[in-house]
């Protein structure tokens, strides 16, 4: 296949998915779990070690739903959001048919592991019930602290902890499996459509909101009062996985933190994209085997995308999977950039919600100082 028809593959999200009634036709919802089944999923999902790449399909989209669920058994949630749970069910399955089954990284398995990973981060900051609550029908749950009661988490309400669900789920849906560097240098209608500026997350973040519109859940995004401001967090809070940005955010965390706070709006904003980003690249904090499958299904993502753009004859923008060797320094370079920064900085503004996973991080200087080449390929991680 040539330049024009792969580098126009992350087009066809926005220019090839019909939203029409027809389509909705192959979204079957799978058959009803059984009571050990759902037991079990939800037993795994309460444990650091949760493995979604490793479920089938039917399960894959359980797990989805019923963190959903947990979120809607705070009260109020249905209320304040004007969206049913039988809304989201459709909505959750339709996302999972433009997730590319192709991707080795960027899939639906990843999405739903950044899901699990807000969930455990808001769990463990006592903002959502934990979901040993599903085993009690009809049993709703209440923050013990009001919204905006002095903890920075805190300014989080109803709609904050809807949009990161719907961020968290939502965030890479469409992706072609290319990064924003390669797109840019292959001059793919989508990078000059933005610009070259985080061309993939803005992607990512209109294709969202046109599957929540056809499902219903455009009361939220369109509500009068609160629907610009909710538009605007889900963008701002997708927008910040753009590892490209990462150093501004990372300013922005740390003046908050130091007391610049800002509106509530600000703070809002903030956190949110605090717990995404840390979501998001949350990998090498999960026990051993957890993170090496995701290291490995990354670097075989980059390898081939690292091929093709030596077939365009186009820069090498990422660091090909040549060895162990090679992988393992990637993962240590990442580590100690990246992951490990983020969650020592974020565990300052949230502290009850990321220390315990940030201790999980396990960091040695095994190898020497990457190569620029190194660190330029590392920054390209989305």
């Amino acid at each position: 296949m040539g330049r024009d028809g792969w580098a126009n593959r992350g087009n066809y999200s926005l220019n090839g998915i019909a939203l029409r009634d027809q389509v909705l036709t192959i979204l079957s919802v799978p058959p009803d779990l059984s009571h050990e089944t759902r037991t079990r999923l939800i037993k795994s999902m309460e444990k650091w070690e949760f493995e979604p790449h490793k479920l089938p399909e039917e399960e894959l989209l359980a797990c989805t739903l019923i963190l959903f669920d947990v979120l809607y058994r705070i009260e109020g949630m249905e209320e304040a959001i004007g969206v049913s749970m039988k809304q989201i069910t459709p909505f959750v399955h339709h996302l999972r048919r433009i997730y590319r089954l192709e991707n080795s990284y960027h899939n639906f398995e990843h999405a739903l592991d950044v899901l699990q990973a807000v969930f455990s981060y808001l769990r463990a900051a006592g903002m959502v019930p934990p979901l040993s609550i599903l085993h009690i029908p009809g049993r709703m749950w209440a923050s013990s602290r009001p919204v905006n009661s002095g903890v920075l988490i805190k300014s989080l309400g109803l709609h904050e902890l809807f949009v990161i669900y719907i961020a968290a789920i939502g965030h890479d849906v469409g992706h072609p499996g290319f990064t924003n560097a390669f797109m840019k240098n292959a001059s793919t209608p989508l990078s000059e459509v933005y610009d070259g500026k985080s061309a993939l997350e803005q992607m990512h973040s209109q294709l969202l909101l046109r599957v929540m519109r056809h499902h219903g859940l455009g009361v939220v995004l369109d509500h009068p009062t609160t629907g610009f401001q909710v538009r605007r967090l889900l963008w701002e809070t997708i927008l910040a996985t753009d590892m490209s940005v990462h150093d501004q955010f990372m300013k922005n965390l740390k003046a908050v933190i130091d007391g610049q706070a800002g509106p509530v709006c600000f703070r809002q904003s903030i956190i949110c994209q605090t717990l995404m980003k840390c979501a998001d690249i949350s990998n090498p904090s999960r026990p051993y085997r957890v993170a090496k499958h995701w290291a490995s299904a990354l670097m075989e993502e980059w390898s081939s995308q690292a091929l093709y753009e030596k077939f365009l004859d186009l820069p090498t923008t990422v660091q090909p999977n040549y060895s162990p060797i090679s992988e393992a320094k990637a993962q240590v370079f990442f580590i100690s950039a990246f992951v490990k920064p983020l969650l020592d900085l974020t565990v300052q503004a949230i502290p009850a919600g990321v220390t315990i996973y940030r201790d999980e991080v396990v960091f040695g200087s095994m190898y020497d100082e990457p190569s620029n080449m190194d660190k330029k390929t590392e920054v390209s991680r989305n």
